[in-house]
């Protein structure tokens, strides 16, 4: 595992839309928000793992990362913070809502590993 410091904003958001668009093919959630939606809430949440200091790659090649922290230790408010408001900001209320119901199922049955694949 390759732990990713040192990124711009805009190999965040790059990154952060390739695993959004994974998401967004695989069946579940995919199947009753819109992609761009799921799109834009992972370009949100990649920022917020990234910024906490819990975002790694599984190789030199960027094909899948993973988000990894102790469950005990909560995110910062101010990333928190960040992270909701730029969900406001991009995704519809109602896709909002679902994606947020899905991921506490998710966050549930992972503990506190989160995979992505990009």
């Amino acid at each position: 595992m390759i732990h990713l410091d040192n990124w711009s904003q805009n190999q965040i958001e790059q990154y952060g839309r390739l695993i959004g668009e994974a998401f967004a093919t695989s069946p579940g959630i995919a199947e009753t928000v819109p992609k761009e939606d799921i799109v834009n809430a992972f370009i949100a949440i990649t920022e917020g793992y990234y910024r906490m200091g819990t975002l790694y790659a599984l190789s030199d090649n960027y094909e899948g990362f993973l988000a990894y922290w102790d469950k005990r230790k909560k995110m910062p408010t101010s990333i928190k913070f960040r992270m909701v408001l730029r969900m406001i900001k991009t995704v519809k209320l109602r896709s909002l809502l679902k994606i947020a119901a899905s991921s506490n199922e998710q966050y549930v049955k992972l503990g506190s590993i989160t995979f992505f694949v990009g």
